[in-house]
């Protein structure tokens, strides 16, 4: 994965990260049940929306002058040479087609040996999540480009997602540098998921070819998250520079477990 990131302002606690994710989970429920993605009956108890991939994963929170959540991202990245059904991708409804299934696994071998040779990771990008106040504010497009930033600041990668047509949510991933998954003269479809009940896409990313229309954006973009309160468990290796920076205001990184 390249070298140890290099952050700001780290917090090793532990309880403060699980509360912090609690919160994010919390949020990122209440905004699929508004959204009518998921309903109630796939919460937990508390009221969280609950992945598997959350643990593993780091996330980007977006936070207002309260410190109140506004927006959530999220992005795991890969060690070795990860198979199809440990991505979300994999698990789609494409995946399971005997017409796409090949087309997305020869994607992902195509993805893996050119990470090796490229020396970043294989990574997947999701749990996206804004506040409908802040979705049609800039703070909607920064949270979009912050996954496209955590990976150029821990050291670059390769990237896939699924995407909801709702909200146009896909349609704004490709504007920041999304690409269809492709291989050969294939390239896979829109497709229906009916666990969210909406249209979806599957989309590559590349973390050193965003729009160019971005590129600025995500130049500063980096800087801030760079400076952002990261909260981590006492464990992982982050470096602290010697005289750390103030936060920044707006976000916190929560590092993967």
């Amino acid at each position: 994965m390249g070298s140890d990131p290099t952050f700001g302002f780290v917090t090793r606690d532990g309880p403060s990260r699980e509360q912090w994710l609690r919160d994010v989970q919390r949020f990122r429920g209440r905004i699929y049940c508004e959204d009518g993605a998921i309903n109630s009956g796939e919460l937990s108890f508390d009221g969280r929306h609950i992945q598997s991939e959350d643990i593993h994963s780091w996330h980007v929170v977006g936070v207002d002058a309260e410190g109140e959540i506004i927006g959530c991202a999220r992005y795991r990245a890969f060690g070795g040479s990860p198979r199809l059904h440990d991505l979300s991708a994999g698990r789609s409804e494409l995946a399971r087609s005997p017409q796409w299934n090949p087309v997305l696994a020869a994607s992902l071998e195509q993805s893996v040996r050119e990470v090796e040779d490229r020396g970043i990771v294989l990574a997947e990008v999701g749990g996206w999540a804004v506040t409908e106040a802040y979705r049609c504010r800039a703070e909607a497009l920064r949270l979009a480009l912050s996954t496209f930033a955590l990976s150029r600041l821990l050291g670059g990668c390769i990237a896939y997602t699924t995407a909801t047509v709702r909200h146009c949510s896909a349609s704004i991933l490709r504007r920041l540098g999304g690409q269809s998954v492709v291989v050969g003269e294939k390239e896979l479809p829109r497709y229906f998921d009916p666990k969210y009940d909406c249209e979806m896409e599957i989309l590559r990313f590349d973390s050193e070819q965003p729009s160019p229309r971005y590129a600025s954006v995500l130049d500063l973009l980096c800087s801030d998250l760079a400076a952002a309160e990261i909260v981590a468990a006492p464990a992982l290796p982050v470096r602290i520079p010697v005289t750390p920076m103030v936060p920044a205001y707006g976000y916190r990184l929560l590092a993967a477990s």
